[in-house]
């Protein structure tokens, strides 16, 4: 579908979409994770819409910024999943499949 969250404009989309809505988890060194906001985020309900839509792994774009230092949980935990190149990071993170 396209980018819309329901009652939004695609411009507040676009913002909650690229908003933390539950801070950013590096800030205490991720032992705090709160599982039931990142369930609750614009970003996850988007996807969840998007694939039952019938929307595909395959049709998705990864974006990413080539000179960012980029850190996360958001496809495989831990300060050990390093990537070489941030095209292969952004390969990985393609393919996984949300849970």
């Amino acid at each position: 579908p396209p980018l819309s969250i329901p009652g939004s404009t695609v411009q507040e989309a676009r913002i909650a979409l690229s908003t933390r809505a539950c801070r950013s988890p590096a800030i205490d060194g991720y032992t705090k994770i709160d599982a039931a906001c990142m369930k609750q985020s614009p970003t996850n309900q988007w996807f969840q819409a998007y694939y039952r839509a019938g929307g595909k792994q395959a049709d998705l774009v990864v974006h990413y910024d080539q000179a960012a230092s980029y850190d996360g949980i958001a496809v495989a935990w831990g300060l050990t999943n390093k990537k070489d190149t941030v095209e292969e990071c952004a390969a990985h993170c393609l393919r996984h499949m949300p849970g």
